[in-house]
C-alpha cells in the first residue's frame, strides 16, 4: 500500500478517534421555584433540617428556633450559648450538635416533640389534670 493510500485511510480514523476523545461540553438551564419563605425574628446563622424534611432548626444567637416545614409554623425555642457558630441534626432527627468555636465546645441537644391531644368529652378515673406519658418502643422486635 502506497503512502498517499494509508494517509487517506488513517487521516479519516485519527479524525474519528479525537472527536470520540474529546470533552463534551454540555450547557443545561437550571428552574428555581421559591416554595416559600419564612419570617424570622433574629438574624439566622446557621440551619439544619432533618432528614425526612419535617423539621428546620434554624440557629439565632441565643437560641435555635424549631420549625414545622409542613405547616410553616414556629414550634418551639431552645435556648443556646449565644456565641454558637453552627448547627447539624443526627441522623434520626432526635439530636442537635450546636458548635461554639469562642468557647471551643460542641453541645449535643436532645430533642423530643410534645403531642398535644384533645380528650375532651373522653371518660376518665383519677384527677382530670393528671399528666399522662406516653411511651413509644420503636427498637421492640
Amino acid at each position: 500500500m502506497s503512502y498517499r493510500k494509508r494517509c487517506r485511510f488513517l487521516l479519516p480514523v485519527l479524525l474519528v478517534l479525537v472527536a470520540c476523545c474529546m470533552p463534551v461540553i454540555v450547557q443545561a438551564e437550571v428552574e428555581a421555584n421559591i416554595l416559600s419563605t419564612l419570617n424570622l425574628d433574629k438574624t439566622p446563622i446557621d440551619v439544619a433540617t432533618t432528614l425526612d424534611g419535617k423539621w428546620a432548626y434554624i440557629l439565632t444567637p441565643g437560641e435555635v428556633q424549631v420549625y414545622d416545614l409542613n405547616t410553616r409554623t414556629l414550634s418551639g425555642r431552645i435556648p443556646v450559648d449565644k456565641d454558637s457558630g453552627r448547627i447539624s441534626t443526627s441522623s434520626r432527627g432526635d439530636q442537635l450538635y450546636i458548635l461554639n468555636e469562642k468557647t471551643k465546645t460542641l453541645s449535643v441537644v436532645s430533642v423530643a416533640f410534645v403531642q398535644k391531644i384533645d380528650i375532651t368529652g373522653s371518660p376518665f378515673k383519677g384527677p382530670a389534670a393528671a399528666p399522662v406519658a406516653m411511651v413509644v418502643f420503636s427498637d421492640f422486635q
